[in-house]
């Protein structure tokens, strides 16, 4: 406190109260006073220290009736309590006593009962006989500011409170209301909310304002403005004759003096440098606003700003929550929480809703080639090029992940009309994207689910959905709706699911091998190392029963471990037994992605000892047609450990002998629909002659598969073809059998 002015040690008092009390206290005449209900002193003024010629320190606490004649302190004493207990003001005259005692002077003491920090306190003033006119006057300044003070820090803890927790917009503007309404010197007055996208404040909420007020005034420009303004400057803005202050707009000028109004104040919401709104305050007449008010006003203000930026921020990050950054369109959280609401209003209309799945063709090389910025901007543009399909349909449209999209067809009239409407949906994808100067076209393939025929919820529905969308790209027919015979993964099957991670664990997998037969020795030359699960209750299972289901989990990694495992074991008795034969060994799209597979297989090479060239890895043909960019780097790295490359099932899929030229390829096996109808089929003969011709010039050996007929071998020897496998030949065994089978 400065030596002129003291308080209590510890008051809670707001920002510049002691700046308050200084101009206040000191601009009075005489010796102004604050004592507690004891009589002690808590704030006073210089003209008191110096009559008193007592030190500052010394003066807080001190009882005031030092001062006072001890003749005159009962009367002073009595006027104290029927002050404090009345609540009404009192005066009575006293002798005070002068430094050290030397001087004993007649006061008027005029003195008044206030409330400070829920305590009742005594203000006074002493004066001689000739200021008493003056008294009653000067003392009820000083209770005015007094009482005002009190008023704004209660409007201010009141607003505080209300908007503590409170995150919901709409509940923050209706509190805010409510505790400006209780702020006597504001009557009529409006919250504006700013728009950053039309750069515009808009009436939130009001107290006083009247329909044209809301309507024609009710939005206010950033420019031309009085709360533009304000927010511009970061402060307070004050409009003391609206008539002629050219800051407002004309039209809103009108609708004001129309009201007799004539003075504004615009309080600027702000946080962080960042606009949020404002808070317009108009009056008839120019206010009356000090620097305690001013304070007042300028923590209003920034209580709402920080209430309106927590919820704003909480909107955002929800919104970011339940949709895609990129596009805006709302992602799967939204699709599984609205989902069954919308079913339910179909299903009770008789109508029935429809998913479609929507992936994207070569999208990936788009960013890899010509970077994000541009995939980006291709993901918008397909964006608003669906959504303008969508709108006549009342249609919903999802992003997914990547380049997966969804659509919600509602009130469906039929499968033929859903389809044609997905082909549509493809036909217009296809047209040309023009993208900074770039000619880009793009195809894609969508799989449907019907609800409630396929599924009564999202979740089950978009797995139907996926399902048809991978049959869509198998056949490379564009439109696929799901049917259960697609499915693999029915309730039988998926019960499986749990038992696969204790069946690798327990050994419960082993491996067949059938013979590869060197057509021009006939002699074996290898053996294909097809894996079996020794089911308890389902018996020996196939791979079509569970590899499909590990191929969608981190199983497929450890079960080609174990197979491989298994294989080069078995490889190495075959040496110790002086029996080189070559070994091939199936790998899925999921292994080609993972380096995992390579770092696996360089171990157990090392670990049994096998000569890798010994060892060939078939790929199926359509697993290099998803990323064969990816499986020409990973291929490459593997035929450097000197293990065989081999093409399962060429011919049945889309690539060509010319892409395959980029890949260390040894072997090529054609596809088994080729070869079990070459023998009546002139057509596929020639398919498959051509082929041979083909590979071999590439350096290639071919493999035929699934020869069943003795003329396709015939055939197949003519044709200069170097290996077969089939069931004619011999079906897959397990070694023991395959050991009898070789020696008989």
């Amino acid at each position: 406190m400065a030596e002129s002015v003291s308080m209590v040690p510890g008051a809670d008092t707001p920002d510049g109260v002691e700046s308050f009390f200084r101009q206040a206290l000191e601009g009075l005449p005489g010796m102004v006073f604050i004592v507690d209900a004891k009589g002690k002193l808590l704030a006073w003024n210089h003209n008191l220290e110096q009559f008193a010629g007592i030190p500052s320190e010394s003066l807080s606490g001190a009882s005031l009736m030092e001062v006072v004649h001890p003749e005159d302190r009962l009367g002073a004493w009595k006027m104290t309590r029927n002050i404090l207990r009345s609540g009404k003001s009192d005066s009575t005259e006293v002798r005070l006593i002068g430094r050290q005692k030397r001087r004993t002077l007649e006061y008027l003491v005029q003195a008044s009962r206030v409330k400070l920090q829920d305590r009742n306190c005594i203000v006074g003033i002493a004066l001689d006989h000739s200021a008493r006119k003056m008294v009653e006057k000067e003392l009820a300044i000083v209770r005015k500011m007094l009482l005002e003070r009190n008023e704004n820090l209660r409007v201010i803890n009141q607003l505080y409170d209300r908007l503590q927790g409170y995150h919901d917009l709409g509940t923050i503007l209706q509190a805010s209301l409510e505790t400006l309404k209780g702020y006597s010197r504001i009557n009529t007055f409006g919250i504006f909310l700013y728009d950053p996208e039309t750069r515009n404040f808009s009436l939130a909420v009001n107290r006083g304002f009247d329909e044209v007020m809301t309507s024609d005034g009710g939005v206010l420009p950033s420019s031309g403005s009085l709360t533009g303004l304000a927010l511009a400057q970061g402060s307070i803005v004050l409009s003391g004759d609206i008539g002629l202050d050219h800051r407002l707009e004309p039209r809103v000028r009108q609708i004001l003096l129309a009201r007799n109004i004539n003075a504004a104040v615009v309080i600027p919401l702000i946080h962080f440098s960042k606009p949020l709104g404002s808070i317009n305050l108009l009056f008839e007449k120019t206010p009356d606003i000090g620097e305690s008010e001013l304070k007042t006003l300028l923590t209003i203000g920034h209580t709402v700003s920080t209430a309106l930026a927590n919820s704003r921020q909480l909107e955002d990050l929800q919104h970011r929550a339940y949709h895609d950054g990129l596009t805006g369109l709302p992602n799967r959280l939204v699709l599984h929480e609205q989902f069954g609401r919308m079913a339910d209003a179909m299903e009770s209309q008789g109508f029935s809703m429809a998913l479609l799945l929507l992936d994207l063709e070569h999208f990936k090389k788009v960013n890899d080639t010509l970077g994000h910025q541009i995939g980006d901007a291709l993901l918008r543009q397909i964006t608003q090029r669906l959504n303008s399909q969508l709108a006549e349909h009342h249609a919903r449209l999802f992003r997914l992940d990547g380049d997966e999209f969804l659509i919600l067809l509602p009130e469906i009239s039929s499968i033929e009309s859903t389809l044609s409407f997905a082909r549509s949906l493809l036909v217009e994808l296809k047209k040309p994207f023009e993208i900074s100067s770039l000619r880009l076209e793009l195809s894609g393939s969508i799989g449907i689910a019907l609800a409630p025929r396929d599924g009564g919820d999202s979740r089950s529905l978009l797995r139907c959905a996926d399902i048809a969308l991978s049959e869509a790209r198998r056949q490379g027919c564009g439109v696929s709706m799901y049917n259960r015979t697609l499915d693999r993964y029915t309730v039988e099957r998926q019960s499986l699911v749990a038992e696969i991670g204790d069946a690798i664990r327990g050994k419960k997998f082993c491996l067949h091998y059938q013979p590869k037969l060197d057509l021009a020795s006939q002699q074996v030359q290898g053996f294909e190392a097809l894996v079996r699960w020794q089911h308890p209750r389902f018996g020996l299972l196939l791979p079509g029963a569970f590899i499909p289901l590990m191929e969608v989990s981190e199983a497929i990694h450890r079960l080609t471990h174990e197979v491989l495992r298994q294989g080069l074991e078995e490889q190495r008795r075959w040496r110790e037994k002086g029996k080189d034969y070559q070994l091939a060994v199936n790998l899925s799209a999921r292994n080609l992605a993972d380096e995992r597979c390579l770092n696996d297989l360089t171990k157990l090479l090392h670990q049994y000892d096998v000569a890798p060239g010994l060892l060939e890895l078939e790929i199926a043909e359509n697993t290099l047609a998803s990323d064969p960019e990816e499986a020409v780097r990973l291929l490459n790295r593997i035929a450097d450990l000197g293990v065989r490359l081999a093409i399962d099932g060429f011919g049945g899929g889309h690539s060509s002998l010319t892409f395959l030229r980029r890949l260390p390829i040894n072997t090529l096996k054609m596809d088994q629909s080729f070869i079990q109808s070459m023998a009546e089929s002139k057509e596929d003969g020639l398919i498959v002659r051509s082929t041979i011709d083909l590979a071999h010039s590439l350096g290639m050996r071919v493999v035929a598969k699934g020869v069943e007929k003795a003329a396709t071998q015939n055939l197949l020897k003519e044709m200069g073809c170097d290996l077969m496998q089939g069931n004619y030949y011999c079906p897959p065994k397990a070694w023991r059998e395959l050991e009898r089978w070789l020696r008989g």
